[in-house]
């Protein structure tokens, strides 16, 4: 202000033209009201200090749960605002006497998986040990990895002893059927297929397609896919044996119907360059097989 003062002056002696006496001018208004906003925003700041404090002093930050804490997200000072997307702060688990395992079942076998149903898996940090559950809810949304189809199951499952944490990798297999007292063969002799020379000229040369295809030359119905062959061992040349099948695992097949009896061995394969002596066909004409017993 002194300078637009001084301005001023030399312009009423004629030493400054009005042009310049005008600028000071200008500029002594435009100091005023920048000084004017500024104390504005002082104002408007305060204001803002005082409403935010006015909500730290009402705002608790609670958790929706008792239970233990996760995973944290935040830090110690951190700023959280409230939002239509409410900011994730901790992971809590309520209770880890109860877990739950989120199983991908394959679409080739959902339609045999219902509700209620028991299950069972291992995880790796207790090597072959089995835990049970049971299936609470399918969840009918696709997943979609590598062109492979599966569906997400919920199994609900007991860990009293806090043996179960969260984040485990586990091994489900999921009990569809059950049958008591059943007969059962390994997969391993119902695989087998024996060659047109095996037991003394009997083989199954190819084994259900070819009896299939004898069928339909013949004029006869085809015999169900449910009904299978197996050789079994006795002391003469190994005999087949035709079985009708039910449930099965990945390692037994359950027996419905058949000539078989707890206790017989089965062919499951043939050791190649191994012959035994006085078998069918004369010395060293017959082939020894490997069996197990049921």
């Amino acid at each position: 202000m002194r300078e637009r003062d001084r301005f001023a002056a030399l312009g009423q002696r004629g030493a400054l033209g009005t042009a310049d006496v005008d600028n000071a001018e200008s500029a002594v208004e435009a100091a005023v009201a920048a000084e004017k906003s500024a104390s504005a925003e002082i104002l408007r700041a305060r204001a803002a200090l005082r409403s935010s404090r006015l909500d730290l002093d009402r705002t608790t930050i609670v958790s929706p749960i008792a239970g233990i804490v996760l995973a944290r997200a935040v830090e110690e000072g951190q700023s959280v605002t409230a939002g239509f997307q409410t900011p994730t702060l901790f992971t809590v688990a309520k209770d880890l006497g109860e877990m739950e395992v989120r199983a991908a079942i394959d679409e080739a076998d959902v339609g045999k998986v219902k509700e209620a149903q028991e299950a069972r898996f291992s995880v790796d940090a207790y090597g072959e040990e089995e835990f049970a559950g049971r299936i609470a809810q399918i969840r009918r949304s696709p997943t979609v990895t590598q062109n492979v189809v599966t569906y997400e199951a919920l199994i609900r499952v007991q860990n009293a002893d806090k043996r179960l944490w969260p984040g485990m990798t586990a091994t489900v297999r999921v009990v569809t059927a059950r049958r008591e007292d059943a007969l059962r063969v390994p997969n391993a002799a119902l695989r087998f297929k024996a060659p047109k020379d095996f037991g003394g000229g009997n083989g199954n040369g190819g084994g259900d397609k070819d009896r299939g295809d004898r069928d339909k030359r013949d004029g006869a119905k085809p015999k169900a896919r449910a009904q299978r062959k197996v050789w079994r061992l006795g002391a003469g040349a190994p005999a087949p044996v035709e079985l009708q099948i039910g449930i099965a695992d990945d390692e037994y097949t359950e027996v419905t119907a058949g000539g078989l009896a707890p206790g017989d061995e089965l062919v499951t394969e043939i050791l190649d360059g191994k012959r035994k002596g006085g078998g069918p066909g004369g010395p060293g004409g017959g082939r020894q097989g490997r069996g197990i017993r049921m």
